[in-house]
Order: structure tokens, then sequence, then C-alpha cells
């Protein structure tokens, strides 16, 4: 098989971008809005609430970008590099995958990776395992990607996996 690089969808990036944009405005009316009438008090609150508000939007465009940039995933014959925590995973350490489309009541694209050994992997998912909500090794987010190369990852991912599945049970028997 050949490698497949999976980047994130401009069309959802630029739904994000124009979601940060108007945040960003919200946050520029409320600072520049003519002060009629208003206690001292508001004023400031106004101005302190818009100002996080364009901090927010600037880490918001700074995080966007970032991501932007990098590939989401790429997979080959040898490993899956899942480049948000820059995870190098070989094929023969994933035990089981798992879809997820839908979590809390929201549409989510994740797939949830388990290992043979959790704990060589423990390193990139402390926030996930601290909460105890999630029992996977890893998790990949797919969000910024197109639903169709969600599903072509998890394909070529499900692939490999049970061609180890096949090589450890014909080795055991």
């Amino acid at each position: 098989m050949n490698s497949l690089t999976v980047r994130p969808n401009k069309s959802r990036i630029a739904l994000f971008f124009v979601f940060i944009s108007i945040f960003a405005c919200i946050s520029v009316v409320l600072i520049l809005l003519p002060d009629r009438n208003m206690s001292a008090l508001t004023r400031v609150l106004r101005t302190i609430v818009g100002g996080m508000g364009l901090l927010f939007v600037l880490a918001g465009y700074g995080i966007l970008l970032l991501r932007a940039r990098k590939p989401i995933v790429q997979l080959d014959a040898h490993e899956v590099h899942y480049f948000r925590n820059d995870a190098r995973i070989p094929w023969q350490d994933v035990r089981k995958i798992e879809m997820v489309q839908e979590w809390g009541g929201q549409k989510v694209r994740w797939i949830y990776v388990y290992a043979h050994d959790p704990n060589k992997y423990a390193a990139f998912e402390k926030t996930n395992k601290k909460t105890g909500l999630i029992e996977a090794d890893l998790i990949f987010d797919f969000s910024l990607a197109a639903q169709s190369d969600f599903e072509k990852v998890y394909a070529y991912m499900q692939q490999y996996v049970d061609q180890e599945d096949d090589l450890s049970t014909s080795s055991s028997s």
C-alpha cells in the first residue's frame, strides 16, 4: 500500500476563520461602542471583556494557522504519524482502533487507538486519561478534515490493524 496523507479541509478552515472573525468584530464593537449614559464600571468592564475577546481571537487565529499548515495524519506501511502531538506509532503497536462520530451528544470525528502497551503512549494523552471518560490510549482528532478523508483514514488503519491481527493469530497457532 502507498502512503496516505490527510490535510485540513480548506472549507472547514474557512468556516472556523469566519467564526473567529465574527467574534473579533464583536470584541472590537465592545471596545469602540460610544459610552452613552453608562457608568464608569460598565465602561471598564466592557473594555476588559472586549480586550479579552481580542486576545482569544489572536490565539484562535494562531492555532488555526498552525493547524492549517501541517497535515493531520500520515499513514504508510510502517507507521501512523499523527502531527497534532507528533506521535509516531508503528502498526505492530496498535491493538485496535475505533471510529467515534458522536460523543456527549456532539458530532465529532475521532479515531480511538488502543495500543498493546498503553504506557508507551501515555504522555500523549495526559489530559484525556485524567478525566477517566475516555479509555483509548490515543485519540486522533479529525475535526478539520473532510468526512470522506476521515473515513478513508479509518479504512486504511483498519486494514493494517486487521493485518497485524492475522499475523499474530497465525504466529500463535
